[in-house]
């Protein structure tokens, strides 16, 4: 038997260690490696010392801005007289802390985390880190230090100043929360990020710095010494045991060698040594001879020698196996397996078998870590085995599956067949060599598997045979195996682009079709921003369609890029990507969400082997297959046009955020902090070195190169995903898409619309000379749609960019939007006389006769910067109230308006009609209150008895006017909150606001508090029939009979409700309204539950016309309509045009009014309807054009007819 291999190491060690000892060379040296050490660990600790008291002295800086911003904070509030914190309040804290010595900017964010403001203005946008601003609300103020900032992260104007471009200079970053209360206690009402000149900190680093050199210099002097003299003597200490570990030494080697020995006999046991030494050269003979005669002997004869043939070439192959698994164990060669690998290995030694076979082969579960090489063989070799003796005992068309369980304690291999099992005789004796039953077979494989789990420390077990089939069990313990843990959950994610949206958004998934069957749930629509508001996060073109998708499950399609009709989904996730394949449509998005649709009409859910909660953020076709890329490399696979998806296990874990195929090299996937990689057809990723930490948001193939674009400004480019260059773009805000019309470039992101040639000279499309810029928005996608470029983003945003003289390369194009809707903040919205009339930021003033068509009023000079927050009264007097004071009424009255109208009355056909109509100018025209009496901030107003108007506001400001509202007298104040609901019940008026007050009064001056049970906001209040109802944060609800005694009603969520309202049809329901586009229904003797939404918008008020349909209003500008009850208005045929093989309809009715178009055969006695699609009336002018085309059979006489429809 050959030499143990570790004892000759450890003699040889042991003799090369008395040699050092005994050499004149050995203790210098020793003691100063020692000294060297001690000097490192030294020079870690002054490195830890020094940054610790360098985010000290930072630190003081945080702490002293928050104690002063908050100081600043509770003086403006107690100048405004109010405990509401708003937003001018938040910025002129702010503005106050600023002007303290070395801040030279800052920025303002709001409590959500989404930037607001800077000053001075030339300060540019900034965005909170995700880890930040948890840090920030739990009331921890944050400060970094940057000794070499590029001005240009400050100031976004000082790139255009050569005298500042590329200048560095140390900058103070300190981001605090501002907490108007007094005791910490309260959440932040905002955050503020000041930036500080930092000479003075790198001044004081500096002498820190010093200092600490000079001290740790004296430290390691006096140290040095004392370790030098420690360890002189402690060589002499050494040689005296020296002689004792030589003896105990000699007794360690006897033992180590009897140790080995019983190690190696154990390795394969008696059986595997037999094999291996006593049969190999045997088998080869016995193999040759089998060989030689089959080929000589008759037929019959001749296929026993084969059988022979084949039974020893299958042990030699076994052996020669064995063989190596004792070469490895020998070696000293030590190697780590990935545990996939094994898997990968498996699959593509038996699929040519099996399928050979007519076997379905299967390898169910996955495996995330890594083993020795030694084990990944032994393992190799046992499943092996299994599988062949599987194969062997399966019929054809049946299967064999190896099975990967993974439980706390091990990991369980299972193989199982659907043979006809194992004979009773046999399964006591299936682990010992015996004679085999199976045609060809040797009786020993068993046995060998069996002795090789044994040196695993495994269990080879036969778990269940029967008719059915058998199973068997290879069990390893978890000390075998080198175990990763699973990727975690998708937790809060950042605006990435495509996504990056706020944690809040996965809940509002629990909101779809959850309303009680009692009610109709509502099919919400946009009525304003126009086409619609949602973000569009991707869109394709094809077939001549252009299709949106966006947040909250909502998609969109047009034909001429001008009207954009609503997709039916089926879901409430957002949708991050889209492409074509061929003419299928597919789409993915948050939760694993996979669509595909053949028609617009029609949109299915596709199927995920494993389902996951990981946002897919891009996908991609080669035009034969299909790959979905999301979080924690999630990687999807569709070869049969997308109905079932499998997912890829690769070796990389990064968050994957876009995918796309070039010609090149295939599929590129791009993610997080640079990431990228390539692979020909998406079974092996090459991860690729693209030399930049960015996060990328898209990859795009244009032009025979891979594109990627992400944060700071980043744009790459690669002729092969391999060589990437990073190319100038000249911005530094994130950029989401690319896209290239053949022979220009265009590139899009938060703030930033660029142009090029060429994509390493780009021209900034809002730059001076530019005569029509595009909107400063944030886009999100762009694409080329044959004869302009289509941009969308955030809140529907769609811009057209095209070039006036037709030519495809001309880069001064001049872009503009079809539609130019209001985008300011939306407070309040009431119904009075036929008519919608909403308030909000800036002085809006907006009203419709219908919900649908929304016109801009015209406020008064003193309101053009007022932030309008309520209205009300009655068809007499209109009142909207708002910030400083401010009150505007208007009344009614009467005037002639002369309009010219085409009304359409055939295909291709309209008439011109002039009318004269007499208009009620009620919340039309509006006037300024020559005196409000106040100048706190009101926030609602009601029509009271006797003719008089009331309204309330900040620090319990209580007015009323009995001049239809051109004056106003100032009443006792009932309580110092901020009075923000107030209702007529019963002769009585209700208010409600701050701190849980609920308030009542017979004559405005008088008031009662009554308890509310919270200490929560209550924001609204109205009277709903016979009963009160109110609103506010933390999801409070309260009701009573008689404002009196109220009782607090679970609403099933914690967000802040905003305003509520009721409907009589189709059944009596209250519906409430609040942030986050969060919408709660309530039927009678129900109880609150979520109903759908289509927008992730903050709304504000809601309110409902006299025919079922309901309006909100919210952020941004978002007013959102629903039909609850069938319109009474009939649909009517306008005019129908049949040809050979087109069917055209031009229909009218009522905006949102749903419709099937049936149809029959049957035309004397129409009785058999055939259901026809559904058709909605989009357009504010109440009318469709359908064309439907006709296929080969066309009967001769055919019926239509329009049947409403929910």
């Amino acid at each position: 038997m050959a030499p143990t291999p570790g004892i000759p190491l450890l003699h040889r060690a042991r003799r090369g260690l008395g040699r050092f000892e005994r050499s004149a060379w050995f203790r210098p040296v020793v003691v100063v490696l020692t000294v060297c050490l001690f000097g490192l660990a030294m020079g870690v600790i002054t490195r830890q010392q020094r940054a610790e008291l360098e985010s000290q002295i930072v630190g003081r800086d945080a702490d002293l801005l928050q104690a002063v911003a908050r100081l600043h904070l509770q003086m403006a509030l107690a100048e405004s007289g109010t405990n509401r914190v708003e937003e001018t309040t938040l910025f002129n804290a702010v503005l106050k802390t600023s002007s303290l010595a070395g801040v030279i900017g800052a920025r303002l964010f709001t409590a959500d985390g989404e930037f607001s403001t800077s000053f001075p203005i030339n300060v540019a946008e900034a965005r909170l880190a995700p880890a930040d601003l948890e840090s920030l609300r739990a009331g921890r103020p944050i400060a970094r230090f940057r000794p070499d900032a590029p001005l240009e992260d400050l100031f976004f104007d000082a790139a255009a100043d050569p005298a500042q471009s590329g200048r560095r200079i140390p900058m103070l970053d300190v981001a605090i929360p501002l907490i108007a209360g007094p005791g910490g206690g309260s959440p932040p009402a905002g955050y503020a990020l000041f930036t500080i000149e930092g000479h003075t900190v790198e001044g004081e680093f500096r002498r820190l710095r010093q200092g600490l050199l000079r001290r740790a210099a004296m430290v390691f002097g006096v140290a040095a010494a004392a370790i030098g003299l420690a360890l002189m003597w402690a060589f002499g200490r050494l040689q005296a045991v020296n002689r004792t570990l030589l003896e105990r030494t000699s007794r360690l080697q006897r033992a180590n060698q009897e140790l080995a020995l019983s190690a190696k006999t154990s390795a394969l046991g008696s059986v595997a040594a037999h094999l291996v030494h006593g049969m190999k050269n045997p088998l080869f003979g016995l193999q040759a001879i089998a060989s030689e005669r089959s080929r000589e002997e008759t037929e019959d004869r001749g296929e026993d020698w084969r059988v022979v043939s084949a039974a020893a070439e299958r042990l030699q192959t076994l052996i020669t196996e064995t063989v190596s698994i004792l070469g490895e164990e020998e070696s000293t060669d030590r190697y780590e397996v990935p545990l996939g690998e094994i898997l990968d290995q498996f699959r593509r030694k038996f699929d040519a078998p099996a399928r050979a076979s007519g076997i379905l082969l299967e390898v169910d579960g996955t495996l995330a870590g890594r083993t020795d090489n030694r084990t990944a063989s032994l393992l190799g070799l046992i499943l092996a085995n299994l599988a062949q003796n599987a194969l062997q005992a399966t019929a054809r068309g049946m299967r064999v599956a190896l099975q990967v369980v993974v439980d706390g304690e091990g990991v369980d291999f299972r193989v199982s067949d659907q043979g006809t099992g194992i004979p009773e005789g046999l399964r006591g004796s299936l682990f010992v060599p015996c004679r085999s039953t199976k045609p060809g077979g040797s009786g020993i494989g068993l046995a060998i598997s069996r002795q090789l789990a044994l040196h695993l420390g495994a269990e080879l077990r036969l778990v269940q045979t029967g008719p059915t089939g058998s199973v068997f069990s290879l069990r390893l313990p978890l000390e075998c195996l080198r175990l990763e843990s699973a990727p975690p959950a998708a937790g809060p994610r950042r605006i990435i682009p495509l996504g990056m949206v706020a944690a809040g958004l996965g809940a509002l998934g629990l909101l779809a079709g959850a309303a009680p069957l009692s009610a109709q749930s509502p099919r919400w629509r946009w009525a304003n921003p126009t086409p619609h508001g949602n973000h569009v996060y991707d869109m394709v073109s094809n077939l001549g369609v252009t299709v949106q998708v966006g947040d909250r499950g909502q998609a969109h399609a047009s034909a001429d890029l001008a009207a954009w009709e609503p997709l039916d989904t089926g879901t409430t996730n957002a949708l991050l990507a889209t492409v074509f394949q061929g003419d299928r449509l597919f789409i993915t998005g948050e939760r694993g969400t996979v669509l595909f649709a053949d028609s617009l009409d029609e949109i299915q859910a596709g199927r995920l082997d494993i389902a996951t909660d990981d946002w897919l953020e891009g996908v991609a076709s080669s035009g034969s297959r299909l790959i979905a890329a999301g979080d924690n490399a999630a990687l999807y696979i569709s070869d049969d046009s997308g109905t079932n998806w499998t997912r890829k296990t690769v070796q990389f874990s990064n968050w994957l955020t876009g995918i796309t195929y070039g010609s090149t090299k295939g599929f590129l996937v791009v993610g997080e902090d640079g990431f990228a990689a390539i692979s020909s057809n998406g079974n092996s990723w090459n991860p690729q070195k693209t030399g930049v930490t960015n996060t990328f948001f898209r990859a795009r193939f244009l032009n025979n190169t891979y594109f990627a674009v992400g944060t700071r400004g980043a744009l790459l480019s690669s002729p092969d995903g391999q060589k990437w260059t990073v190319l100038p773009t000249g911005v530094t805000n994130s950029l989401f898409d690319i896209a290239w019309n053949g022979s220009s470039y265009l590139l899009v992101g938060d703030g930033e619309v660029l142009v090029a040639s060429a994509p390493t000279a780009w021209t900034n499309t809002r730059g001076v000379g530019r005569p029509v810029p595009p909107p400063r928005w944030t886009y999100y996608a762009a694409t080329w749609e044959g004869a302009e470029y289509l941009l969308a983003g955030r809140t529907g945003m769609i811009v057209h960019g095209y070039s006036t003289n037709g030519v495809a390369g001309d880069l001064n194009l001049a872009w503009e939007t079809h539609s130019d809707p209001v985008r300011n903040w939306l407070w309040d919205v009431t119904r009075v006389s036929g008519r919608y009339v909403v308030v909000g930021d800036l002085g809006t003033l907006m009203t419709s006769g219908d919900g649908f068509a929304w016109s801009l009023e015209l406020p008064p000079n003193v309101a053009t910067n007022v932030l309008m927050l309520g209205v009300g009264g009655d068809t007499n007097t209109l009142v909207a109230v708002g910030s400083r004071g401010t009150a505007l009424y208007s009344t009614r009255s009467f005037t002639n308006v002369v309009s010219t109208n085409q009304v359409i009355v055939g295909i291709n056909t309209t008439n011109t009609v002039v009318s004269t109509n007499l208009v009620n100018t009620l919340g039309i025209f509006w006037a300024a209150a020559a005196a409000s009496g106040t100048t706190n901030d009101l926030a609602a107003a009601v029509r009271f008895r006797g003719g008089s108007l009331v309204a309330v506001g900040g620090h319990g400001a209580v007015v009323r006017s009995d001049d239809e509202g051109r004056t106003w007298t100032p009443l006792p104040r009932p309580a110092d909150v901020f009075l923000s609901g107030l209702a007529v019940f019963h002769d009585t008026l209700v208010a409600v606001g701050d701190r849980g007050t609920i308030l009542t009064s017979t004559n405005a001056t008088n008031w009662v508090a009554h308890p509310s049970g919270t200490t929560n906001w209550i924001f609204r209040v109205r009277a709903l029939e016979e009963t009160l109802v109110a609103v506010g944060e933390g999801g409070v609800v309260l009701s009573s009979p008689d404002g009196l005694a109220w009782r607090a009603e679970s609403s099933g969520t914690t967000r802040w409700l905003n305003d509520v309202t009721s409907v009589a049809e189709p059944v009596p329901a209250w519906y409430a309204v609040g942030v986050q586009g969060t919408v709660l229904v309530k039927t009678n003797g129900g109880g609150w539950a979520p109903a759908d939404s289509i927008t992730q918008r903050s709304l504000y008020g809601i309110s409902h016309n006299e025919t079922g349909q309901l309006v909100t209003v919210g952020i941004e500008g978002a007013i959102l309509r629903t039909q609850l009850t069938l319109p009474q208005d009939p649909i009517s045929f306008l005019s129908f045009d049949s040809q050979t093989n087109r069917l055209t309809f031009l229909m009218t009715g009522v905006t949102g009014q749903r419709f099937a178009l049936d149809r029959t055969d049957d035309v004397s006695s129409p009785t058999n309807w055939i259901l026809g699609p559904t058709l909605e009336f989009l357009d504010p002018s109440g009318t469709l054009l359908y064309v439907e085309d006709q296929g080969t059979n066309i009967p001769p006489a055919r019926e239509f007819r329009a049947r409403q429809v929910h």
